[in-house]
């Protein structure tokens, strides 16, 4: 298909390949593979082109602010990438970020102070040097007895994310 995860194209995809599958013609799966190790296609992501926005996954319009959250109010700094739904998607702090000031009226920040009071910290790539930048910041902070940063990840943005889940 050339409309990659357009909903409409790829159910149309679908339906081909089941029609015919039915009918004995299997796909040529040699094809999928030569995508794959040509890296023209990563299966279960997006690539840059396909950046996604909020309203792709949850209904912005329905979303009603959450007075009585411990979220609510605060100041709040998103890193590192997270999956949205299970999906690996392009920019996905950006659109946390958009949830927590539409459902909280969070001030989301790029960078942690003592004015910090959660972080969502999302994947820490193998090769990452801990000992720098914001995870380093985190690790001083909490040294300090009366520091009220709680640090957040992935699991929390599931839980946060699931009650606003679209219905397809």
């Amino acid at each position: 298909t050339d409309n990659h995860h357009d909903a409409g194209a790829d159910s149309r995809m679908c339906a081909e390949i089941y029609m015919k599958y039915n009918k004995g013609i299997e796909p040529d799966w040699t094809i999928m593979d030569k995508y794959k190790s040509a890296k023209k296609m990563n299966a279960g992501t997006f690539s840059k082109k396909e950046e996604l926005s909020l309203s792709d996954f949850i209904d912005v319009d329905s979303i009603s602010v959450d007075k009585g959250s411990y979220l609510y109010g605060k100041t709040i700094v998103v890193t590192h990438a997270f999956t949205i739904f299970g999906k690996e998607v392009g920019k996905s702090e950006e659109l946390i970020k958009d949830y927590l000031r539409r459902k909280y009226n969070a001030k989301t920040t790029s960078s942690i102070s003592g004015k910090t009071d959660y972080v969502f910290l999302g994947k820490i790539e193998k090769n990452e040097d801990l000992s720098k930048g914001k995870y380093q910041k985190i690790q001083e902070m909490k040294k300090n007895p009366a520091c009220k940063l709680k640090v957040l990840h992935q699991e929390d943005v599931d839980k946060m994310l699931e009650a606003e889940k679209k219905i397809w």
